[in-house]
């Protein structure tokens, strides 16, 4: 996977090897903040963010929203790990996500497929979790994450 620069909810611009831990990153992209399941998901990985960087992984989420509307998402889960904003959709493409269009409030949305993937240190993909239960596939990554 290439190293790409990514735009935090904090409006910084990273790499993606800085957001990797030790031993690699799971990234998850979820269809859009401040949603009902999206917020469920994020929750999820707050609260077994403590057991991922044990295990020597770092977390981050990976939208089409606008950073500082990513910023406001955060803050109201209180989360520990970032966000990214992805409007160009350059990791949506690299993932190869697939979509579908739908109405979100009266307007046409992309809205991509809620997947998860486990990269190692050296930003190759080990695993992949895709169309995902927003709460439940959380475990499934741990107990993989485990047998490394």
């Amino acid at each position: 996977m290439k190293n790409f620069q990514l735009l935090t909810n904090q409006q910084k611009t990273v790499t993606l090897k800085e957001l990797t831990g030790d031993k690699g990153i799971v990234i998850f992209f979820y269809p859009k903040a401040k949603t009902g399941l999206c917020s469920l998901e994020v929750q999820q990985y707050q609260k077994h963010l403590a057991v991922f960087e044990s295990l020597g992984f770092n977390v981050i989420g990976v939208s089409q929203d606008e950073a500082n509307y990513n910023n406001e998402f955060c803050g109201e889960f209180a989360l520990e790990y970032p966000l990214i904003s992805d409007q160009n959709q350059e990791l949506i493409k690299a993932f190869n996500l697939s979509s579908e269009v739908i109405d979100l409030n009266g307007e046409p949305f992309e809205k991509f497929e809620r997947s998860s993937f486990v990269l190692n240190n050296k930003l190759e993909i080990i695993k992949e979790f895709r169309n995902v239960e927003p709460t439940q596939h959380v475990r499934e990554i741990i107990e993989f994450i485990e047998t490394l």
